[in-house]
């Protein structure tokens, strides 16, 4: 497939994160016009797709460099977007300079720890960081559970995704996590389809053969409803913070704390007290002047 075309479709047909995900980053994370956001991924951009208009800018960290300027030149019109090439392990990054950062499956890629240590530097105090990554949810019967199976037979890919395990998880965050699932769906036509479908092939290192475009076109034909079929997907996003300025209090410093609340209370009801004797010292004071004249 020709470079420009394959680059092309993986930035038009990569699956889009939903937009129930934006609010939950705008509501819960409070992410918003004044955050400097850092996509890492190797070959998408949809983070960057989804986010560069609500946030103050938004940077692209992709590691084909080709890929890298192709994303810039799509970004061209956006004042709030800047494209990058480097490693997720050792960028170019200032430090203490990004608020959030997202990264796809290419977290597979690369180790936990020294990710870890690179966003610890790069990122600002409690700033999140997200690992994001796409399931397709193959009901029976439909044409997503039909595409694994074509992808399994004529391209040798295992339709399973492999998400990231406790181990890793912990490994990577410093501090707790948690994790929130979407259900989005990826809608395609024919001439879409194919594109997807090809590109896909290619990533792995495949090619479509005359015979595999027949029996993916016949799975088009038996799912299709209005010119489309639906591949359907679970997006899976773990997130927690990075650089907390909360420190854990030792026990004998909380257990010293309780011990003296019972203190601290008299010593707020004495203060109270203190004030409203003052107030009413002077209220006195200023009753009992025009009569000293």
């Amino acid at each position: 497939m020709e470079e420009q075309r394959y680059y092309t479709n993986l930035y038009e047909l990569s699956p889009p994160y939903p937009l129930s995900l934006l609010q939950v980053l705008k509501n819960q994370l409070q992410l918003g016009k004044r955050y400097v956001v850092m996509e890492v991924h190797t070959h998408n951009g949809q983070w960057s797709k989804l986010l560069h208009k609500h946030v103050h800018r938004m940077c692209s960290l992709c590691t084909d460099p080709v890929y890298q300027v192709y994303l810039q030149e799509q970004f061209a019109d956006s004042d709030h977007f800047l494209s990058l090439n480097a490693l997720p392990e050792m960028t170019s990054i200032d430090d203490d300079s990004i608020d959030c950062l997202c990264i796809d499956a290419t977290f597979h890629h690369y180790d936990p720890e020294r990710m870890r240590v690179e966003f610890e530097r790069i990122m600002r105090l409690n700033s999140y960081v997200l690992i994001a990554q796409h399931e397709r949810s193959a009901t029976s019967g439909s044409f997503t559970e039909a595409y694994g199976q074509w992808l399994e037979e004529h391209g040798k890919i295992t339709a399973k995704t492999i998400l990231p395990d406790r181990t890793q998880l912990e490994r990577f965050y410093p501090n707790a996590y948690q994790r929130k699932i979407f259900e989005s769906q990826q809608r395609l036509n024919w001439d879409q389809l194919r594109a997807y479908a090809l590109t896909h092939l290619e990533q792995f290192g495949r090619q479509a053969d005359d015979q595999s475009l027949s029996a993916l076109r016949l799975l088009y034909h038996d799912h299709v409803s209005n010119g489309q079929v639906v591949l359907d997907y679970h997006t899976h996003i773990y997130y927690g913070i990075f650089n907390h300025t909360v420190e854990k209090i030792p026990w004998y410093q909380t257990f010293l704390f309780t011990l003296l609340r019972p203190f601290a209370f008299v010593l707020y009801l004495l203060l109270k007290a203190r004030i409203y004797v003052g107030k009413g010292l002077k209220r006195f004071w200023r009753w009992l002047t025009p009569q000293s004249k």
